[in-house]
């Protein structure tokens, strides 16, 4: 079966620390189901030795297009207010099963 994945590298220097895999692969074992489909789940890790050292790589599904990308291309640059609904309502249920499991993600912002 062929299907596209993401393939995240991490830099060599933060490799060995990061929680990422870890905390994606708990994150998806969650018997928790409100909001868990939001949050990609791990579907494996590996590890490259390249010219800068060993990079530990994560392989999720793949992301779909970015808000800012939609946006752009939108014929009136702005959503529809059901899009609008949608993605707010997905954004509020993914940071509410973080929170739910003790987590924070902090690298939400306005583009």
């Amino acid at each position: 079966m062929s299907r596209y994945v993401a393939v995240k590298v991490i830099t060599a220097d933060t490799s060995t620390c990061t929680p990422e895999a870890g905390l994606l692969s708990s994150l998806s074992n969650s018997l928790s189901k409100l909001g868990r489909e939001t949050i990609p789940s791990l579907i494996d890790e590996f590890w490259v030795t390249g010219p800068n050292g060993k990079h530990r790589c994560i392989v999720t599904p793949p992301a779909r297009k970015s808000l800012f990308d939609a946006k752009e291309t939108s014929t009136f640059g702005l959503f529809r207010p059901k899009v609008a609904q949608s993605i707010i309502t997905q954004l509020i249920r993914g940071v509410a099963f973080l929170h739910y499991k003790d987590t924070v993600y902090g690298s939400m912002r306005y583009v």
